[in-house]
């Protein structure tokens, strides 16, 4: 009995003994971490403490404007008045003008009558049945309203104007601002065909004037050169 009595003692006791060693260790511990918190803090500390001293902030000063760039508002002050813009007229001086003497008018010149040209408008050309020559004819006139010509080769000289040396017929041009105007390109032939015979040859032209109904106002004659002296040479 008195063996269990010890035994029970000795546990207890190594029980107490246990408990005695675990709260010193942990004590030691908590010394231990606060002393190791305590230098992590004061380390953090000095180091801001260093770059703070190292960077030094800049102080901002005020920007105060002068007197001329803001003008004060207090009482009794006032903004100076704008003079508004009045729109003027620009005036352009004129120049002066001469005034140009008067041009007597010339009197208007009606243009009556006839014109004739037959090739280079020179005598003695040549032509054959192969080669042509052009004769263009204009008539003049103020109140006709349609024109009808009528070409003949007239033998040199003879002054005889037949029908069967027609060589050009038309009727009815427009007379367009106041004049009608006839081209034929003649290489000896007539009106029906018939090659004339080889010689030399005076044109000779008569013109027809009508007015819009187709009445006859003036008929008229006249040779190329207004002579015979002007002639063609058929060959």
């Amino acid at each position: 009995m008195k063996k269990v009595i010890l035994v029970l003692f000795a546990g207890i006791f190594l029980a107490i003994a246990g408990c005695q060693r675990d709260k010193a260790s942990v004590e030691e511990d908590v010394t231990r971490n606060a002393s190791l918190l305590k230098d992590e803090v004061l380390s953090q500390t000095n180091t801001v403490a260093t770059l703070s001293n190292e960077v030094a902030l800049q102080t901002i000063e005020p920007v105060v404007l002068t007197t001329n760039a803001v003008p004060s508002q207090g009482e009794g002050s006032s903004l100076p008045e704008i003079t508004p813009i009045q729109d003027k007229p620009v005036e352009v001086p004129q120049k002066k003008t001469t005034p140009s003497p008067t041009v007597a008018k010339s009197p208007t010149v009606t243009k009556v009558g006839s014109y004739m040209k037959v090739g280079t408008d020179k005598s003695g050309q040549s032509l054959s049945p192969r080669r042509y020559i052009k004769i263009s004819s204009w008539v003049f006139t103020q109140q006709g309203k349609t024109v009808d010509f009528y070409l003949y080769a007239v033998p040199f000289k003879s002054g005889k104007v037949q029908s069967s040396h027609l060589i050009g017929r038309v009727r009815g041009i427009e007379v367009i601002n106041h004049q009608a105007q006839y081209t034929r390109y003649w290489n000896g032939i007539t009106i029906h065909g018939n090659f004339l015979p080889k010689g030399n040859y005076n044109i000779y032209l008569t013109y027809v004037i009508k007015d819009s109904r187709g009445k006859v106002l003036k008929t008229e004659s006249r040779y190329w050169g207004k002579s015979t002296s002007f002639y063609l040479k058929l060959e």
